[in-house]
């Protein structure tokens, strides 16, 4: 019986443990979802930076004289 009671006492404590108010549940899940959605831009913003380096290294590329015209022969 002593036994049934200490592990009784224990689950309890550890509900306890692991709960949270609501208020802050709804506050860490607000928090994660403004994150996710920065994170989304960031790498829409990434994808469009690098798409604009590379156009402008190609063009960069077009405008630069061909080496293998070059007679060094």
């Amino acid at each position: 019986m002593k036994r049934f009671i200490m592990l009784l006492a224990l689950v309890f404590a550890a509900q306890l443990a692991g709960c949270v108010s609501s208020g802050t549940h709804q506050e860490v899940l607000d928090e994660l979802e403004r994150l996710r959605k920065a994170s989304g831009q960031s790498v829409e913003g990434f994808a469009g930076t690098q798409q604009q380096t590379l156009a402008e290294l190609e063009k960069a590329r077009m405008n630069m004289p061909r080496l293998s015209t070059c007679c060094w022969r």
